[in-house]
């Protein structure tokens, strides 16, 4: 993994949205497509205001993007918990994404169901096998979780492409749906966003400790380019 530090939230915020626009126009390259799941959560508000504004807007092939999630709350699309809210709301409403290419998380499903029709809906788009994005983006919480992988339910995520996940202690009380490691793993690029000081502790100890894969879920993303944006002096 390698670690960028920069100034403060802003900073970090205008890299991860520079890094979207940068792979994009590496993968329109490659495949004709690019293939992105968004992270969850506030922290990447301010990136995807930064997307959905000049000059970076106009420079995203927004008709040849397929959007996905990494993790979701096991509620309606609608609902203030929701990610797919969020993201739409910032983002998805104010570029010219074709919805057919907006593909959500079902969490107004039940679990089974939801997990099997966003499999259904990678497969769709990646065809057979474990599919590789363009760029997966991720966030990081102060215990080390990433997407909905908490510390209590890693091993739940270490052999599958998506499952639904109740981790304990965690709030808000809901099920969630999450990308296991294995499709996080394969992504051509990942960037997480850890910034805040609450991280510091936590990057910190994934960065100077031998055992941190056994212990923070975000340690055990080994894509082939993994990027670590931080405004924390670690």
């Amino acid at each position: 993994m390698e670690i960028r530090i920069l100034d403060d939230h802003e900073a970090a915020s205008r890299a991860a949205a520079d890094l979207f626009v940068e792979t994009s126009h590496r993968a329109l390259e490659r495949s004709g497509r690019f293939t992105v799941a968004l992270a969850g959560g506030s922290t990447p508000k301010r990136a995807y205001e930064l997307l959905a504004s000049d000059p970076r807007w106009r420079a995203v092939p927004w008709d040849r993007t397929h959007v996905f999630f990494g993790d979701e709350r096991m509620v309606e699309p609608d609902h203030e918990l929701s990610n797919y809210r969020r993201a739409k709301e910032v983002l998805l409403d104010n570029v010219p994404l074709p919805k057919a290419n907006i593909h959500r998380m079902r969490g107004e499903l039940e679990p089974e169901s939801a997990v099997s029709a966003c499999e259904a809906e990678l497969h769709s788009v990646f065809g057979p096998g474990v599919p590789q994005f363009d760029l997966v983006l991720l966030g990081m919480g102060a215990d080390g979780h990433t997407a909905s992988i908490f510390p209590g339910t890693r091993a739940v995520a270490e052999s599958c492409l998506v499952t639904s996940v109740r981790p304990a202690d965690v709030t808000p009380d809901v099920n969630r749906l999450t990308f296991c490691l294995p499709l996080l793993n394969n992504a051509a690029r990942v960037v997480f966003l850890a910034t805040g000081a609450d991280k510091a502790q936590v990057l910190a100890k994934m960065r100077g400790t031998d055992t941190a894969r056994h212990l923070f879920p975000a340690a055990m993303v080994n894509a082939r380019e993994t990027l670590l944006l931080t405004d924390q002096p670690i």
